[in-house]
């Protein structure tokens, strides 16, 4: 019965967080993650003073760039634990590039939950305009190899991509309190 109710929820959540309509979307901009998408403003979101708030302790460049950075929140869901932004450096208007939710979630529940949130979001985009692409790896950040995750990506022809991701760490991150999840993100072309 916690299953069902699991996957209830997620199915709601789903739904609520895209543009869903009876019209199906050609564009991965018509998805939506706590009411943004690619090209949105933050400030959508967070006034000025909070993104620069957030900004000073709450983001980091991505490796080899100083041109991206990724701002980690809560964001304004309670039902996910942190909401992960792509923003340019120095952009004052706070375009998003890159946004995705993460939650804390048992591998194998997560691997239930993925087959849902795929059969939702098959229905949501016109066939054609993506390639479907499924696959389960050892985690590159584990070099004991005792970490994996499994991912489905959603590779639009425009070159954005939709990709959920459930991750199982291995015993030793899960020691160093790494958590199984699942994560729902959304990538530009850059």
């Amino acid at each position: 019965e916690k299953v069902f109710i699991m996957k209830r929820l997620l199915l709601i959540l789903i739904l609520t967080l895209s543009s869903y309509s009876l019209t199906k979307a050609d564009d991965i901009a018509d998805f939506e993650i706590q009411g943004l998408t690619l090209g949105d403003s933050l400030l959508q979101m967070y006034s000025k003073k909070e993104i620069k708030e957030l900004l000073k302790t709450d983001s980091n460049f991505y490796p080899s760039s100083k041109k991206y950075l990724l701002l980690a929140t809560e964001g304004k869901d309670e039902n996910f634990d942190q909401l992960n932004i792509d923003l340019k450096y120095n952009d004052k208007d706070y375009i998003i590039y890159g946004l995705s939710q993460y939650k804390r979630i048992e591998y194998k529940s997560c691997l239930k939950e993925i087959k849902i949130i795929v059969k939702d979001i098959k229905k949501i985009f016109t066939r054609g305009t993506y390639k479907l692409n499924e696959y389960t790896q050892n985690h590159q950040g584990d070099s004991s190899g005792n970490s994996k995750f499994t991912s489905t990506d959603f590779d639009f022809n425009n070159g954005s991509s939709l990709r959920i991701v459930c991750t199982d760490w291995g015993k030793e991150f899960e020691a160093n309190n790494y958590y199984d999840n699942i994560d729902v993100s959304l990538a530009s072309t850059k």
